[in-house]
């Protein structure tokens, strides 16, 4: 089933109200939504708070749901990730040291309470009949869509006092972005340093990489390669950083081979695989050596 709630504004691009979808129907008193299965923080008893704990349309079985680790968990921060992002907000080229930090963090997703169906009560005033429990989405102008997250219960509050922690490692908040085909984590989108984590930065955490960097993606340079083995004018080939695009393959050619031609058929091929398509933002840009070049380092492709 799915819902739609208002919420606060967020940072850009998340301008646009969220909203709040739960794809599976949950039990009583028990916080069950995607991929993050936990138990919720103690909630006042149906005697205490003078209404039942909420009903929903198709009930889930009471059971047993597994520890995820974070029972002493007192809400606070990670120290380590709290210094990558205040280091990160004052340099980005700081943003390496906030990876790694999110690898190994506890990060807190935010469960909602949603209106399910309301009824009219016998002086003819409508009145809430049910409710469901949902892990909020939040949704940009251009069709983006991001799931929140928190680094402490303090964060939390800044954007929804009434929002429900459930405590997950990183692996688990990805999964559950996937889930929700959600392309960007945010992380603290209500302060103090909100980041978004996406593009090739989220694909290499998801993958088990502390770097965002595509050159050190095994991924991208094995779809190099493949791309050189098969131009057999190409006998060399280094890979590295470059200025304005997402690095720089320099060329060492057969002496024979047609230059223009060669270099032109390379650039059609790397253009086309499918895994840089998908992995390179800014692209690569060729560089052609002179055949007695001398490059330091070990090439990326040797023939």
């Amino acid at each position: 089933m799915s819902r739609t709630a208002t919420e606060k504004s967020a940072p850009e691009p998340w301008a646009t109200g969220p909203s709040a979808s739960a794809s599976a129907a949950l039990s009583p008193c028990s916080v069950t939504s995607s991929a993050i299965r936990s138990t919720p923080p103690p909630a006042p008893s149906p005697a205490a708070s003078g209404s039942p704990c909420p009903r929903y349309p198709h009930g889930v079985a009471l059971k047993n749901i597994p520890d995820p680790g974070f029972s002493g968990d007192d809400g606070s921060a990670d120290p380590r990730l709290t210094a990558a992002l205040a280091a990160w907000a004052d340099d980005r080229s700081a943003e390496p040291e906030v990876l790694a930090a999110l690898t190994g963090a506890r990060l807190l997703v935010p469960v909602v309470a949603i209106l399910g169906e309301v009824e009219e009560g016998p002086e003819g005033l409508r009145r809430d009949k049910s409710s469901d429990m949902a892990v909020p989405t939040l949704e940009a102008p251009g069709g983006r869509r991001a799931l929140p997250a928190f680094t402490s219960l303090e964060t939390l509050a800044r954007w929804r006092p009434d929002a429900r922690p459930v405590a997950v490692p990183l692996r688990q908040a990805l999964e559950a972005a996937a889930h929700e085909k959600a392309d960007t984590l945010v992380l603290d989108l209500a302060g103090p340093v909100p980041y978004q984590l996406t593009g090739s930065a989220l694909l290499a955490l998801a993958e088990g990489r502390t770097s965002a960097d595509p050159l050190a993606d095994p991924a991208v340079t094995e779809a190099v390669r493949t791309v050189l083995a098969a131009e057999p004018e190409v006998l060399r080939a280094h890979l590295a950083p470059a200025a304005d695009a997402d690095g720089m393959l320099a060329l060492s050619l057969a002496p024979e081979a047609p230059a223009r031609e060669t270099a032109h058929r390379v650039a059609g091929a790397l253009a086309a695989d499918e895994v840089l398509r998908a992995r390179l933002v800014r692209g690569l840009t060729l560089a052609l050596l002179p055949p007695d070049a001398k490059v330091p380092g070990e090439p990326l492709f040797s023939r």
